[in-house]
This record gives C-alpha cells, structure tokens and sequence, in this order.
C-alpha cells in the first residue's frame, strides 16, 4: 500500500511541476517566435528602404519612382498593407546634385504585421529603417 501512495505522490508532483512550468515554457516559446519574426521583418523594411535609396541615387529618379520601389519591396515580402509610410530627405529626390545624399526612411507599425500581439512581450511600436546614398551622375 505504501508502495500506491509514493507513485500517486510521484504523479502528483509531476503534474504540478508540469502546471507551473508549462506556461513560462509557453511564453518563452512563443516570445521566441515573436522575436524570429521581428527580426525578419526588420531586415525586410531594410531591404525595402535601401531598393528606395538606390533608385533614389539614380540621376533620372523621382518621387514616384523611389516610392514604387519601396512599395515593391514591401509587397513581395507581404508588406504592403502594413500602414508604412515614405520619407524622402530631401523631400524631392530629382533635386541634389551628383555626390548630394539622400535618404528614404520607411516606417511601419509593428501592431499590424506582429505575429502573434502577446501584450505580456516588450515590442517596438514601429519599426523604421533609413537609408543614406549619394546622387550619381555625370
């Protein structure tokens, strides 16, 4: 009978350790997941913005050129109904001369492309990711 009472103790344990330690398992799981995505997400706006900076270094470039090619980039990587916006120093990229630089910065909200809004994780409100080139041309 003593024999019983120890493995049902056993069992009883097991289940309590299990009950206290499977949610910060969860969490930590999930926060890992979240992060992953994150940091994908970054180097996609990156990606986004250094496409809007090139075609903005070219000597023919102009507003709408450079915000096609952000939007480009943002849609082939699923971004493109995120809520970016577009910043263009100066705010008429024809304008520098050769060797002058530009920088296109985007701006998204991290709310709308989180992967899974855990509020219990520290997350950034946006992410923003500016790129500096020079003007090229004769």
């Amino acid at each position: 009978m003593a024999h019983m009472t120890t493995r049902t103790a056993r069992r009883a344990s097991v289940t309590v350790e299990l009950a206290l330690l499977l949610p910060l398992v969860m969490l930590l799981t999930t926060g890992l997941i979240e992060y992953g995505w994150l940091f994908l997400r970054v180097q996609q706006i990156n990606s986004a913005a250094r496409y809007g900076a090139r075609v903005a270094s070219l000597p023919d470039a102009t507003n709408q050129s450079v915000a096609g090619a952000v939007r480009q980039e943002l849609l082939r990587h699923g971004l493109s109904e995120s809520g970016y916006s577009i910043t263009m120093q100066p705010s008429d990229v024809s304008a520098p001369l050769s060797g002058e630089e530009i920088t296109i910065s985007v701006n998204v909200p991290y709310r709308n492309i989180s992967l899974t809004g855990m509020p219990l994780l520290p997350l950034p409100d946006r992410i923003l990711a500016a790129v500096t080139m020079s003007k090229e041309g004769p």
